[in-house]
């Protein structure tokens, strides 16, 4: 009896309920009962490398369909591109000291990695087929890492020019997806293509030399490269994943549905603007037999009228279409699309129609969040890692003058990468004035999330101050007004901003802070940036 309860105990917890004290307990969550109402939902119990191995292959392959097809698909991969690395890529920092105990910047040392880097960044070296440069691999990187699930770098120590450096992006479908081995005492894992250890890190990818449909390339082998050859590029969503899924999983389904519906819509549009008509015949005229083997038909030319035989009617083929509900029905499809893909539905599709500044400004603000975190974890996975293994080749060879094994040392840095105007530019630089003002944040800080390099602004004021001066050419400091167009407002021509001295705040208009940027509610004028007296 025992036995037989304990079975159906199991049989009820298979599906969802519960014995106790002889009654039956419904599941406390709704989404997890069972019943009539939710027979269609179907689930599964599987790892993460389960639940990718099955739909590997298909997933990749149809987005690379809708990435060839769909422009809607083409626009949020080239969105990726140009948000995340922009058009010059992210831009190396060195933070080097002059030593362990002396926190200040070693500038010497710091300007030549940085130009070392500048330099290697060129097609000629970065790449090994010298076509891509440091930009163009990390562009081409991001658009597989969301196009494809994953992207591969391969790094080259030794490599043929004056770096002994350089990158290679792979295509994915060379990683080995069907290849698995089970762990022994003497072997490592594999899955999908990667052997990892016990804990799950990386020690070997296993690669085919050419493409699996390439069969011009010669014998196609299976080789090991190391993991610290290779930089394999994918978000990790679940503990425990080897490979990585496309992006636009989540949406594509329904992408493809709406092609489908828009083709549709499209050739009823054709039919309807062709005046499609077809030939009504009365069924007491006498009808009109065509010649032997020749079909009836009849040809409509622009401003020529044709008879019809005894009996017969034209009866005309108006389809209604494109139908009126289909821009709001697209909408909704592509308001969806936009939400599981982490993008604002404006900059998706380019629809404005209903935007403002404020829905604008709302939207960008999400989803340059999630740019700015990407960038995030591409500085740390990619132009980390290549920075790192630059640095060392870079010194063997000479091209960056540093003690020989010691370039751990002078390995501290940070990356600029690309910001974005916002809608109305004035309001951002006056709020970024007044934080700077109120020491809530630094001008660093402000022109790094800008995209842009304070120091190097300061070196490139100074040397359009000098080339000024080398032509005799007088510079006239631009002030900012006050916001709302105050009394305060200062003169172009004069050399301070106010009616008095600013440092002390007399200039009789505000509270002599001068914190350049006047609300447009005290008349206080907004002060420049003054040059230092030589």
């Amino acid at each position: 009896m025992a036995n037989r309860r304990g079975v159906l105990a199991r049989a009820l917890g298979a599906i969802g309920l519960q014995r106790k004290q002889g009654l039956r307990q419904r599941n406390v969550y709704a989404a997890a009962r069972v019943g009539r109402l939710t027979q269609d939902w179907v689930t599964s119990f599987l790892s993460a490398d389960q639940s990718i191995r099955g739909d590997f292959r298909l997933l990749r392959d149809r987005a690379r369909e809708q990435e060839r097809d769909n422009p809607i698909v083409a626009r949020y991969l080239s969105m990726q591109e140009e948000n995340i690395i922009g058009d010059v890529g992210m831009k190396l920092k060195a933070m080097n000291t002059v030593s362990p105990t002396d926190e200040s910047l070693d500038t010497a040392t710091n300007t030549s990695i940085e130009k070392a880097w500048t330099d290697w960044s060129n097609p000629e070296t970065a790449s090994v087929d010298g076509l891509l440069s440091m930009t163009d691999i990390a562009s081409l990187a991001v658009r597989r890492w969301k196009g494809d699930g994953e992207g591969l770098v391969r790094i080259w120590r030794g490599f043929d020019n004056k770096y002994g450096f350089a990158l290679q992006v792979i295509d994915a479908d060379l990683l080995d997806h069907t290849y698995f081995r089970a762990p022994s005492e003497t072997q490592n894992e594999i899955r999908m293509g990667v052997e990892r250890d016990k804990f799950g890190r990386p020690t070997q990818y296993w690669m085919y030399t050419q493409h699996p449909s390439d069969y011009f390339g010669g014998v196609r082998q299976r080789v090991a490269i190391p993991a610290s050859d290779l930089i394999h590029l994918y978000r990790v969503e679940r503990p425990g994943q080897t490979r990585g899924i496309t992006a636009i999983a989540v949406g594509m389904n329904i992408l493809n549905h709406q092609a489908a519906y828009v083709e549709a819509e499209v050739v009823s549009a054709r039919q309807h603007a062709t005046s499609t008509f077809f030939i009504k015949q009365d069924k007491d005229g006498d009808p009109v037999d065509p010649d032997a083997g020749e079909k009836l038909q009849m040809e409509l030319e622009p401003g020529v009228g044709q008879r019809l035989g005894p009996g017969e009617d034209l009866v005309n083929y108006a389809p209604q279409h494109p139908n009126p509900a289909m821009p709001a029905f697209l909408k909704t499809l592509f308001r969806l699309i936009a939400s599981a893909w982490n993008v604002a539905y404006s900059s998706l599709t380019g629809d404005l129609e209903s935007a403002n500044y404020s829905s604008l400004r709302d939207g960008s603000i999400k989803e340059r969040d999630a740019y700015k975190r990407d960038q995030v974890w591409l500085a740390s996975h990619l132009y980390r890692r290549v920075f790192l293994e630059w640095l060392k080749m870079a010194s063997l060879t000479g091209q960056v003058k540093l003690p020989v094994g010691k370039t751990d040392r002078f390995s501290m840095h940070r990356w600029i990468a690309r910001g974005w105007p916002w809608v109305d530019p004035e309001k951002d630089i006056r709020s970024s004035a007044m934080a700077v003002q109120a020491a809530f944040d630094t001008r660093t800080r402000i022109c790094a999330a800008n995209g842009s390099d304070f120091e190097e602004n300061l070196k490139e004021l100074a040397r359009e101050r000098d080339l000024a001066d080398a032509l005799g050419v007088t510079l006239v400091d631009v002030f900012l007004t006050p916001l709302g167009g105050g009394k305060g407002a200062p003169d172009s021509s004069a050399e301070t901003p106010g009616n008095g001295n600013p440092e002390s705040g007399t200039d009789g208009s505000g509270d002599g802070t001068g914190d350049g940027t006047g609300d447009g509610t005290d008349n206080q004028p907004a002060r420049g940036i003054r040059r230092a007296p030589a």
